[in-house]
């Protein structure tokens, strides 16, 4: 459809090229490409992420992310749910009207990031695809952007990336498992 923005690898000659729906590789001129995501960063605050695609020209723009729900995912995301439905997955997936609130973040955080690095022609909205594991049912949920979910994060992702020294750890006293493994 020639709407699909992000990396691409050539499988030939290996060379990885960004750029709107290519139809052959800017090195070599091979038609054998394989889509590899966005990449997303901002090195200022030491995030980074890979976003699923970003969707141009159909309308407004918008990121997208595809999530693979089964048994694990809703016994982790939303356990009510499952138990409400008597473990029965089908039942659980009909209760699921919106986002999981990891996704919902995980989703800003990619809104945010592309902002920062493409400013006003950013993406304002990302569009999640559940997709049932076991019988390739899906569903579809809008999201606009709302940078207020993530300003925190940044503001201490900034905080630490410009320390002098490792910060103490807001887990333990003495540092958690994570902070022990590094100093």
């Amino acid at each position: 459809m020639g709407v699909l923005y992000g990396k691409f690898q050539c499988i030939s000659c290996k060379y990885i090229g960004t750029g709107l729906s290519p139809e052959s590789c800017q090195k070599c001129d091979s038609d054998m490409l394989e889509y590899k995501e966005v990449s997303l960063y901002d090195n200022d605050h030491k995030i980074a992420g890979h976003t699923d695609g970003w969707i141009k020209n159909i309308g407004e723009d918008c990121l997208i992310e595809i999530k693979s729900i089964g048994a694990g995912t809703l016994r982790f995301e939303a356990p009510e749910l499952l138990m409400d439905a008597d473990n029965d997955l089908t039942k659980a997936w009909k209760g699921i009207r919106r986002p999981f609130r990891s996704h919902l973040l995980q989703g800003q955080m990619y809104l945010e990031l592309a902002h920062r690095m493409y400013g006003d022609q950013a993406p304002k909205e990302i569009v999640f695809i559940y997709e049932l594991k076991a019988d390739q049912d899906y569903k579809e949920f809008v999201v606009k952007a709302d940078p207020e979910t993530v300003e925190k994060i940044f503001y201490y992702a900034k905080k630490i990336a410009d320390a002098k020294e490792m910060p103490d750890c807001n887990v333990s006293p003495g540092g958690c498992k994570q902070c022990n493994l590094i100093s």
